[in-house]
């Protein structure tokens, strides 16, 4: 096993999870023990508000998307770095949460996800992350 292979939880929600870090690498601000849903029917990435503003991350756009529920929504954009163990990922875009429905501090979307791998056993309740050696 490397330390590119990230194994993690079910939450009580069914969510599947890692516990990450967060930093903003223009100031050195880290958060560490984030709770980090993993979130194959996301299209983006999102981060809670609070942990943006602790964080002091600098706004980099608006994004606007569509949520089938919501429909179209628009929201503040920050760029991050993403910590995993001691594998680090700069630049990553994470929007901000629009809503309180997810029990999480980060949520890992397909635009992340599109450059990983995923097995999950519901069955088991395990699943396991491979990360990428770089983005494309």
């Amino acid at each position: 096993m490397t330390e590119k292979i990230i194994k993690g939880n079910i939450d009580s929600f069914g969510y599947i999870y890692i516990i990450t870090s967060v930093l903003n690498a223009e100031n050195g601000i880290r958060i560490d023990g984030i709770k980090t849903i993993i979130d194959t029917g996301s299209f983006s990435s999102f981060i809670q508000k609070e942990i943006a503003e602790e964080l002091n991350l600098k706004f980099y756009k608006e994004n606007i998307y569509k949520n089938p529920i919501g429909g179209q929504i628009t929201t503040n954009a920050y760029l991050s770095s993403l910590i995993f163990g001691t594998i680090q990922y700069n630049n990553i875009i994470v929007n901000e949460f629009t809503s309180d429905d997810y029990p999480c501090g980060i949520l890992i979307g397909m635009d992340f996800l599109k450059n990983c791998e995923l097995t999950f056993s519901g069955k088991n309740k395990t699943f396991e992350l491979v990360l990428p050696n770089t983005f494309g």
